[in-house]
């Protein structure tokens, strides 16, 4: 949701923008982002079915490796216990989830191409917004890089956390210029 939210501003007010990281995001009209509802609550019920954390499925592939990152993500998030934010109460959950499919609902040929600096990065195994939505990304911004990991769910970001700092400061950390325009996967290196 953020990442669609991130596009509008960097839309609507591109002076305000320096530049932009979009993690598991669609464009306006992307794939399957109508469908995100559904594969979000089936994979929710899943999870309450097998008693495992929703975050297990949705965010991450079942492979082995997929799995590992599960359990090491969950760790992590666990290990604050002080200042935590409040658990996502359904009403939030169920509108943001009808803010997506609304998204993902309005025609493609509302974009507008965009010279924002922009680095995205997406798994290349995303079940919530599939894959194909990262390079309608590059496309719609005239200064993108992509990266796609591999073996890696919506919480590509999560899984893969060492590579996606290094990427992000690196990004963050060029001067001037346009970031180099790369489609890439990063192998799954154990990173989690």
């Amino acid at each position: 949701m953020g990442g669609m939210v991130a596009q509008e501003l960097a839309e609507s007010v591109p002076k305000l923008v320096d530049r932009l990281v979009l993690v598991g995001s669609g464009p306006r009209g992307g794939t399957g982002l109508t469908r995100m509802s559904g594969v979000t609550l089936r994979g929710t019920l899943k999870a309450t079915a097998t008693r495992e954390d929703p975050k297990t499925l949705l965010f991450f592939t079942r492979t082995a490796a997929g799995r590992t990152a599960a359990a090491s993500y969950l760790g992590r998030l666990a290990e604050r216990t002080t200042n935590r934010d409040e658990a996502v109460k359904p009403g939030v959950f169920l509108a943001q989830l009808a803010a997506v499919r609304r998204w993902g609902a309005l025609p493609a040929s509302t974009l507008a191409r965009s010279s924002t600096p922009t680095l995205i990065l997406h798994g290349d195994s995303d079940r919530m917004v599939p894959p194909a939505n990262a390079a309608a990304l590059a496309a719609h911004f005239t200064e993108a890089a992509l990266e796609v990991f591999a073996d890696s769910g919506h919480g590509a970001a999560f899984q893969n956390h060492a590579r996606t700092v290094q990427l992000t400061l690196e990004f963050l950390d060029r001067q001037t210029g346009s970031p180099a325009a790369r489609n890439t996967t990063s192998p799954n290196q154990g990173d989690i």
